[in-house]
């Protein structure tokens, strides 16, 4: 996987203009959602195992 600076292939330092200066960029976004996945994954899991055991 690549860096979102790598993907963008822009000149270090180099500003670059959006729509909405403040809005995370789509990928920002989805990258984001599936860590929050994959964390509540990842307790759920431990959640499952912790019953089993009990």
């Amino acid at each position: 996987m690549t860096s979102p600076e790598a993907e963008q292939g822009g000149v270090a330092g180099e500003a670059q203009a959006t729509p909405q200066d403040d809005a995370p960029r789509p990928e920002e976004r989805l990258e984001r959602a599936v860590r929050a996945a994959e964390q509540a994954l990842i307790e759920y899991e431990i959640a499952v195992e912790t019953f089993r055991v009990e």
